[in-house]
């Protein structure tokens, strides 16, 4: 309750309405600030754009936003299939972290998720519980320990695998993203 007491307030913005709104870019700058901050590899700005949009356009996406003040602390983008709605991409400001916004944007998402009827809301992608496995990536640690504490259960799947046509250029076009890890 704390981003509450701070007076954060989360809206959420259905398919359509953000297509050409300023939430929408607003959005894809906090991606970029996040990724920023905690070092990792961030898909292209016009490519984070575009799966918004085909997702809009299908009536599947939303756009949850939490501000304080009319100003962006934190966002997701949610998609739903079947009966689940998943946290497909979030962001975060680096100012006024102590709001502690995408925590309650998350509850937000979740409890949103259950009075529309959705079984399942998936905050897809955790390390797995032994650090030893394939999939373990120690900069998950932070994200992980934060998904968790929401509850729910870890479901191991396979997980996203690329399947290049042309090796080299896919390495080509990948070298900066492995050089980065």
């Amino acid at each position: 309750h704390v981003a509450e007491r701070l007076g954060v307030t989360v809206r959420a913005v259905d398919s359509g309405q953000w297509a050409v709104d300023r939430d929408m870019d607003s959005f894809l700058t906090l991606m970029n600030e996040t990724a920023t901050r905690d070092h990792f590899v961030q898909h292209p700005l016009t490519y984070l754009g575009a799966t918004a949009q085909f997702f809009s356009a299908r009536g599947m996406a939303t756009l949850r936003v939490a501000e304080r003040g009319g100003k962006m602390l934190a966002a997701n983008l949610e998609i739903v299939f079947g009966d689940t709605v998943t946290y497909l991409y979030g962001a975060s400001s680096s100012v006024e972290r102590n709001a502690n916004a995408p925590t309650l944007l998350q509850w937000s998402a979740i409890r949103d998720a259950s009075a529309r009827g959705f079984s399942l809301y998936d905050l897809w992608g955790a390390n797995p519980e032994w650090r030893g496995m394939f999939y373990y990536k120690p900069s998950w640690d932070g994200i992980t320990r934060w998904k968790r504490g929401f509850g729910g259960r870890l479901v191991q799947l396979v997980g996203t695998w690329d399947l290049p046509f042309h090796g080299s250029i896919y390495n080509l076009l990948h070298l900066d993203q492995f050089s980065r890890g």
